[in-house]
C-alpha cells in the first residue's frame, strides 16, 4: 500500500483513505476537473458547517453520502491517520491535502498547500 509506506499507523484507515482516494480520482477523471478541484471540493462537501475542520461525525456521514460505510472506530483511526497524532479529533484542510500528497498519489508534490 502505497500510504502504509508513508508511515501510517493503522492498516484499516490507510485502506479506508485509499479508498476515498480512488473515489477522488475517479471523479476527477469523469468529470474533467483537476485533482486539486476535487480535492477542495470534497473538502467542502466532508465540512458540512463551513468550519474549516471536518469531525469524525462529518466524516462519517460525508463518506456514507458517497456509499462508504465505516463504523466510528474506522472513522476515529481515519482522523487520527489524518492528523498524525491521537489528541486531534478533527481534520483541517491543510492535513486533509497531506493524506493525497505523496509521488505516487494525487497531488504532485510542488503543488502548495494552502
Amino acid at each position: 500500500l502505497r500510504i502504509m509506506h508513508k508511515g501510517a499507523s493503522s492498516l484499516e484507515a490507510a485502506c479506508a483513505w485509499q479508498k476515498v482516494e480512488h473515489a477522488l480520482q475517479r471523479a476527477s477523471k469523469d468529470e474533467g476537473r483537476s485533482v486539486k478541484d476535487m480535492l477542495t471540493m470534497a473538502f467542502k462537501y466532508f465540512d458540512e458547517d463551513s468550519s474549516g475542520f471536518i469531525t469524525p461525525e462529518q466524516l462519517k456521514s460525508a463518506l456514507q453520502g458517497l456509499g462508504m460505510n465505516f463504523d466510528d472506530g474506522q472513522i476515529k483511526d481515519m482522523v487520527q491517520e489524518a492528523m498524525g497524532a491521537h489528541d486531534d479529533v478533527n481534520i483541517d484542510y491543510q492535513h486533509f491535502l497531506r493524506i493525497f500528497h505523496d509521488d505516487e498519489g494525487l497531488l504532485p508534490p510542488e503543488l502548495p498547500v494552502r
